[in-house]
């Protein structure tokens, strides 16, 4: 905060980080806590191989429960359209979002990318067909309780509670293993490699996988694409900040 003059602080963790230790470690000093649910069916967890790893999900729901409201904004980050995940599951899913009462949910549908074919083919093949529908469904389910904030993002009704920090920023700071960077028109990505990141750290190196320096249309380009999952587009500041109108 000295450095930058941040503003907020957003943290993501798992949900065994959820208890009297680290809670009350981060009270004061962290302003969003996004913990990494994925979803709470347990058959799920398995095949994620997070079961072991973080507790069923009558557990993780028992953990959000407990130590929702000790931050002004708790965040229960869910995935949506397994191979493996039925209609009446992700109902189940939204459910129990809602039952937790935490502040803020995400919803974001599962992904698939090179670095990450191997662990892709233990959940099976995607069926891209479903998600558009599921996704309407997601909306169905949760607009008694949340409104939407973004494209993936939900808060509770009545709670003026903070929106993912990468598209309500111009630039932010990552620190932590796997955290991303953006400063300058420059894209700063983290080690995920707890020991090469811890070993970075004591030598007093930056812990840096990539960096990639973005060129004006690139910039552009990133800006509209935030501005599209905030569900606004400034154009007077898009055209302050690159010269040009968005319409061009």
């Amino acid at each position: 905060k000295k450095l930058f003059g941040i503003k907020e602080v957003s943290c993501e963790t798992n949900p065994n980080h959820l208890n009297e230790r680290i809670t009350s470690e981060l009270e004061g000093r962290v302003d969003r806590l996004s913990v990494g649910i994925q979803s709470f069916d347990n058959t799920l967890l398995k095949q994620m191989n997070r079961f072991d790893k973080f507790g069923s999900g009558e557990e993780i729901l028992e953990r959000l429960q407990k130590y929702n409201h000790r931050l002004p904004t708790l965040n229960a980050d869910m995935i949506f359209n397994f191979p493996q995940q039925t209609e009446e599951i992700l109902v189940k899913d939204v459910e129990k979002v809602i039952e937790s009462g935490v502040g803020q949910c995400t919803f974001y549908p599962l992904m698939s990318a090179p670095s990450v074919e191997k662990s892709m083919k233990v959940l099976g093949e995607l069926n891209y067909r479903r998600e558009a529908r599921w996704y309407e469904l997601i909306n169905q389910k949760l607009e008694e309780a949340y409104r939407p904030m973004s494209v993936w993002t939900y808060s509770r009704k009545g709670e003026g509670l903070l929106d993912e920090y990468i598209v309500q920023y111009d630039e932010y700071v990552g620190t932590g293993s796997g955290s991303f960077s953006y400063l300058d028109g420059q894209l700063f990505v983290n080690t995920f490699s707890l020991t090469q990141y811890n070993q970075d750290i004591r030598a007093k190196r930056w812990p840096l996988a990539a960096t990639r320096k973005f060129g004006k249309l690139e910039r552009m380009q990133y800006r509209f694409m935030m501005s599209l999952f905030d569900h606004k587009l400034d154009k007077q500041k898009f055209q302050k900040d690159f010269g040009v109108p968005v319409e061009i």
